[in-house]
């Protein structure tokens, strides 16, 4: 099976949506490329749905702008790191 770039990272950890449901690394990937093409609508659209509240968290800990003794790189870290976290946990208790 060819992987490309993109979905070696999501199989390396950047997609972490399914981890509570044990699923092979084969049956991530095809949910990745299901995805990927628009496939699972319904999927999307409960993810879709967490964002706001997901974006309001990420603002509220870490801020819209970087402080002063960070660099853009180590702002838009955090930021991600903790808008994923609040993802991964209102996806977990939906």
């Amino acid at each position: 099976m060819t992987i490309n770039k993109y979905e070696q990272e999501y199989l390396d950890g950047l997609g972490t949506w399914h981890e509570s449901t044990h699923l092979t690394r084969e049956q991530l990937l095809e949910k990745y490329r299901d995805f990927e093409e628009g496939k699972d609508l319904a999927y999307i659209s409960a993810r879709n749905k967490l964002i706001p509240e997901a974006e309001y968290h990420a603002n509220k800990t870490e801020g819209v702008k970087r402080g002063p003794k960070q660099t853009s790189e180590e702002f838009a870290e955090r930021w991600s790191r903790c808008f994923r976290q609040k993802m991964n946990i209102l996806w977990a208790s939906r």
